[in-house]
């Protein structure tokens, strides 16, 4: 977690932006992938210096449950990369935090119409609807990277299914979903990267039409891959 002060708004209150980032190692390979990736804009906290930080799971406490909110949220992330839907306790546990902190009326846990919103993300990692988009992380994941190097072909094939699992979902989403827009944020320069060199270029209109976002920089992928 990468943390940037932004002001001091009230006596011994700060206001922060957070980057959270988080890897797993490729199996049989040399390199990391990127499994979370996300910036955090709305974060306010009570900070003394020389008190003690304790955890407390059970009360909401805006310096605390912030930092156990994201500790459950990585893990379980990590988690559903090696077995599917495997995250769900400690995703479960990051719900409740987010539970704690709308019932508290904190700044940056209620619900938000625009940009990003922890508490949105939360849910629909939990959402039945969504558990396809956990189910291919699983799929790119372990059925994916971790098979490049020993069976190239049925990886990328896994790979490729794992993509239209979550333009599946998209299709009927609601545009300002986040758990889409994470998966995307965290893996499209990798998925570029991926391709290059591959058999079938047109991976890269595929990955433009379910991810506009990041047309350009699959677009400039496309044209290396020739």
């Amino acid at each position: 977690m990468d943390i940037f002060m932004q002001s001091v708004v009230g006596e011994n209150r700060y206001s922060a932006q957070v980057f959270v980032g988080s890897s797993r190692p490729i199996y049989n390979g040399n390199q990391t992938s990127a499994v979370l990736r996300l910036k955090d804009d709305v974060w306010e906290f009570t900070y003394i210096k020389g008190r003690p930080i304790i955890h407390t799971p059970y009360t909401f406490n805006d310096l605390t449950s912030f930092l156990d909110f994201y500790a459950y949220l990585i893990i379980g992330y990590d988690y559903d990369t090696y077995d599917n839907l495997n995250g769900t306790p400690h995703f479960q546990k990051a719900a409740d935090i987010a539970s704690l902190g709308r019932s508290a009326g904190a700044k940056g846990w209620q619900p938000s119409t625009s940009g990003f919103s922890r508490l949105q993300l939360i849910e629909e990692i939990l959402n039945a609807r969504f558990a396809p988009v956990r189910s291919a992380s699983f799929k790119y994941h372990f059925a994916g990277l971790d098979s490049l190097a020993t069976a190239p072909e049925l990886a990328y094939k896994n790979i490729r299914e794992a993509i239209r699992m979550i333009g599946d979902v998209k299709r009927t989403a609601d545009a300002r979903n986040q758990i889409i827009r994470v998966f995307f944020d965290t893996k499209y320069k990798e998925l570029a990267e991926l391709f290059v060199g591959y058999t079938d270029p047109a991976v890269y209109f595929e990955l433009a039409t379910i991810d506009p976002t990041h047309q350009t920089t699959y677009e400039e992928y496309r044209k290396r891959s020739k």
